[in-house]
């Protein structure tokens, strides 16, 4: 074999192993065994960038998939595009929060929260504002009244019914809660 036929035989082993996938490196003039290389030319490979949802603050990675791993991941397919920079679209922005007053056993409880949260939570929604001071309104009286009675020298206040006030011996201050205490000594 001569010079320009040797030459030959190497460029078109460089071409069948660069078809392949596989490195020519290691023996001169012969094929190197185990040396696999990824293939970087565009349409080589049938991955493509596919946009996973995370459950971070920064929205969706993009990973370099199969289309069949991209909707495993139940992700979305970007066809075969790069990843770096990230083609994934940022996550949108947090819903506002707004006053929420919601019914308990002790009257409405302001909860500052999103407008879905207080519609799930059966409150009242009062639009954008903070709960401190709590802008909710006061439970409607249920029959009870502020009952002044002594105990030890200390006066104190119950919320009670009129008749229970009076069969306690207490002072009935009327319509009213207990705090603050609006007894005195």
């Amino acid at each position: 074999m001569n010079a320009h036929e040797g030459r030959m035989m190497r460029q078109t082993g460089w071409a069948i192993a660069a078809l392949f996938g596989v490195s020519l490196l290691g023996a001169p003039g012969g094929w190197a065994a185990g040396h696999v290389t990824k293939r970087l030319t565009t349409g080589t490979t049938n991955e493509i960038a596919c946009c996973v949802p995370n459950d971070d603050e920064n929205g969706a990675e993009c990973e370099a998939t199969t289309p069949d791993e991209c909707t495993a991941a139940q992700g979305v397919n970007l066809g075969a595009v790069a990843c770096d920079p990230n083609p994934c679209p940022p996550p949108p922005p947090p819903a506002p929060e707004i006053a929420c007053c919601v019914s308990d056993d002790d009257g409405a409880e302001c909860e500052e929260e999103t407008a879905d949260e207080c519609t799930a939570d059966g409150g009242t929604n009062l639009g954008t504002g903070t709960c401190d001071p709590n802008p909710c309104p006061s439970p409607p009286p249920t029959g009870d009244i502020q009952c002044c009675q002594t105990d030890d020298g200390e006066a104190e206040c119950d919320e009670e019914t009129a008749d229970e006030c009076t069969a306690d011996g207490g002072t009935n201050l009327g319509a009213g809660t207990c705090d603050p205490n609006p007894c005195t000594p």
